[in-house]
């Protein structure tokens, strides 16, 4: 980011959840944050620069928000404030306009999911406490044309639900529904607004695993893609299904599941987005940032490693070895410049990305500016000699470096390896050793038992022999 958003960063400290990252019709670029039990916006036109000042929308921000677009491209922003008001802004292009402040009427909405459908019709979903039972939550579905909202509908129980964020999304005027339940395993469920009603819940996860966090996307090629973290009890892994609807696809529905990360016990919040051309999925493991690729209607990639990523987001501050602070909150929006910008509230950083560095791992292209690592002259001064760099040579040095490092790494641990494998060879040798030995002794003793018992054998026989011959005389 550049030098404008650094300054008005610098006194926000850590910025609570949730956050959002949108971008206009007109390419404008939203970020909404919550500091301080306030809920603000703040601006960009260069994708990630010249951001505009702090404006704050809800003083009292009950800390549930979400946004949607009309058909128009027009933005449309619902938030909840401490006495369970929701209330509706429309983005102008150029300012906010609040239009309506309802009260549903149940206590604490939350977890709050909004959508437009092909009718410019707004479709709340969210999770309340029922008023006579403050214990039991629930799912509950309301629509607004107009002015005037339509009565809560109640949709299902919400028991155990996790603490996962349901998920809605539009695909070719279908409105699709996923949320998590607890049934015997808590479970995802799928349903679709269809001629004004909810279709009955289906099932889209395996019996016995717990699934949470789900994701829906949905794509130019006419799929509409479901992404989550799928466990069973010992790993968790990312976990993704298709629904195909309209022309082109051999296969209608439900696509199987299948699963694009690897047998990993720490997998965290997987991303996913696109463009026309490709798909992208991204997930942390504790062994760094992960990405799978689908180009067009081609089945999957092999997840790969992200190495750049993975120590980018180390230089951005993520505490420990575990990646989670950095990317599990990562929001990330497909711009129509055709390039994407990933935010990192939890660091206070913005990074904007080229797609084609997925694809071939390359080091970033940096078709913007990211916070202090702007292309400008460093110098630096080495046994009395002045040598100039840029900080993006500077980046791409330190990219070479850190490649380097990672190669170092697995090759200690290949010898690390190695060495286990020869103290094994050693430790196996010894204890053949030992019972070699014993069993020589075990022999030595028998042989050494029967010579004992030969011996006696002998003295008497001649005692026997000594006895007959005085007889005889």
């Amino acid at each position: 980011m550049g030098r404008e958003m650094e300054e008005l960063v610098s006194d926000w400290g850590f910025l609570d959840r949730p956050r959002m990252l949108l971008e206009d019709r007109n390419g404008l670029w939203l970020f909404f944050w919550m500091k301080d039990g306030s809920l603000g916006c703040t601006r960009s036109l260069n994708g990630g620069a010249n951001w505009t000042a702090k404006e704050v929308l809800i003083k009292d921000f009950s800390g549930e928000f979400a946004a949607s677009k009309t058909k128009d491209g027009h933005l449309v922003l619902a938030a909840g404030d401490q006495e369970n008001n929701i209330h509706i802004w429309q983005w102008s292009g150029q300012a906010w306009h609040i239009s309506l402040a309802d009260r549903p009427s149940q206590e604490g909405p939350r977890q709050l999911c909004l959508e437009i459908d092909s009718e410019d019709k707004l479709h709340l979903f969210y999770i309340a406490c029922e008023e006579d039972n403050p214990d039991q939550f629930n799912y509950y579905h309301m629509t607004r044309q107009g002015t005037e909202w339509t009565p809560p509908l109640l949709l299902a129980g919400a028991p155990g639900c996790g603490g996962s964020q349901p998920a809605l999304c539009q695909n070719h005027g279908v409105l699709h529904l996923i949320y998590p339940y607890r049934g015997k395993s808590l479970e995802l469920r799928h349903r679709f607004w269809q001629e004004g009603h909810w279709t009955d819940p289906r099932t889209l996860t395996t019996p016995g695993t717990d699934n949470v966090y789900p994701m829906l996307y949905s794509n130019p090629k006419g799929g509409l893609q479901l992404t989550w973290l799928s466990s069973d009890g010992r790993n968790t892994r990312v976990a993704l299904r298709e629904y195909r609807e309209g022309p082109g696809w051999t296969s209608g529905g439900w696509q199987k599941e299948q699963y694009l990360s690897p047998v990993e016990n720490n997998c965290y919040s997987p991303v996913l987005w696109g463009d026309e051309v490709r798909t992208y999925c991204l997930w942390q493991q504790l062994n760094g940032v992960f990405v799978a690729v689908q180009e067009g209607k081609n089945p999957w990639s092999q997840p790969y490693h992200s190495p750049w990523l993975t120590e980018f987001l180390k230089i951005l501050g993520s505490k420990g070895d575990s990646f989670r602070p950095g990317l599990s909150h990562a929001l990330v929006s497909y711009g129509r410049t055709g390039r994407q910008l990933m935010f990192f509230p939890d660091t206070l950083k913005a990074l904007a990305i080229d797609p084609e560095s997925y694809t071939n791992n390359q080091v970033l292209s940096f078709l913007g500016q990211v916070n202090e690592f702007a292309n400008k002259e460093v110098w630096l001064h080495i046994d009395k000699k002045t040598y100039g760099f840029t900080t993006l040579s500077l980046f791409e040095l330190l990219h070479k470096i850190l490649f380097e490092i990672e190669d170092l790494k697995i090759s200690i641990e290949l010898l690390d390896q190695t060495r286990r494998r020869q103290e094994e060879v050693l430790a196996r040798y010894r204890r053949e050793s030992q019972q070699k030995d014993k069993f020589i002794r075990e022999l030595q003793q028998k042989l050494q038992t029967r010579e004992q018992v030969i011996h006696a054998l002998q003295s008497s026989l001649t005692k026997v022999t000594d006895g007959d011959e005085y007889e005889d005389i």
